[in-house]
């Protein structure tokens, strides 16, 4: 944890030296963090760290990112730029002792730099991407393994330039049975087949089972992390008239810790997005 907390630390203390320049991470004002708060960031991403999975191992990393990302923009109002994210990614990986994916890496070398502080009152992350109009793109090309299913492949993945993430942490009663009506209810639109139906849920079944249990629970690593989201999509390839679909991703929700039974993992990241009418909710279960 000690590990964690030093690099922070040494995060915020170097850009309070640095100069506004195109190429340079900048501080566009007071960046800091008390040390109480230092320690609740470092227990908390050690806490996460510990429970990452083999099996939802996509799901937890992406989730362990945006959390990252909502504790970096707490630090203050900054730009960090390409360079300097990689050197975090490689301080990164040798705390938790285990190496971000070829997919995590290729994503990056699209982004040009990432602005953190807070906007609408949350914390919050814009992605700029070094082409403007394409953005990053993350190859999937998952072709479908059911046979009566109506998505025919997941193509891609895309982040917009300047695609906008804000960050809220889910406490309180309220908000967590809110979070569980989430995960629980099916997305609703008017479509006369049962098989799109299926289709546009794809929430994993356990993640249903303990998502009620997981709310109740007071031993979490850390709390349940919302994260709204503005430009980033999905392309989904399908088999009715519709043909290919863009899905605009709206919300994710993170769940760090969550299990079913004995100790057995249950994706811990779902995404909910639309396409006009059409609305889809899906669990990442790879």
């Amino acid at each position: 944890m000690k590990k964690w907390l030093s690099l922070f630390f040494c995060l915020f203390l170097s850009l309070q030296s640095v100069h506004a320049q195109a190429d340079e991470s900048t501080a566009h004002g007071p960046i800091g963090m008390d040390q109480a708060k230092l320690q609740t960031v470092a227990r908390n991403i050690f806490n996460m760290s510990q429970v990452m999975t083999e099996k939802f191992l996509v799901a937890d990393a992406i989730g362990l990112s945006f959390y990252i990302m909502r504790y970096m923009a707490e630090i203050g109002e900054y730009t960090l730029v390409n360079k300097d994210i990689n050197a975090l990614i490689v301080a990164f990986e040798k705390i938790t002792k285990k190496e971000a994916s070829p997919e995590t890496k290729d994503f990056l070398a699209q982004v040009q730099s990432v602005d953190f502080g807070i906007r609408r009152g949350k914390f919050y992350a814009r992605v700029n991407t070094f082409n403007g109009s394409e953005g990053a793109v993350i190859p999937i090309h998952k072709l479908s393994t059911e046979e009566d299913s109506s998505v025919e492949e997941i193509v891609e993945v895309r982040v917009k330039d300047k695609a906008e993430l804000y960050f809220t942490e889910i406490e309180g009663a309220d908000a967590l049975e809110e979070l569980k009506n989430f995960v629980i209810k099916k997305v609703h639109f008017i479509w006369p087949t049962a098989i799109l139906a299926s289709a546009l849920n794809q929430v994993h079944p356990d993640l249903k089972k303990v998502i009620g249990t997981y709310v109740s629970s007071a031993k979490r690593p850390a709390p349940p992390l919302n994260i709204e989201m503005e430009g980033v999509s999905v392309l989904v390839k399908t088999s009715t008239i519709l043909k290919d679909i863009n899905f605009e991703f709206d919300r994710s929700v993170f769940m760090p810790g969550i299990v079913i039974g004995d100790n057995q993992p249950v994706p811990s990241l779902m995404m909910s997005g639309k396409s006009g009418l059409i609305k889809l909710k899906v669990s990442v279960d790879q």
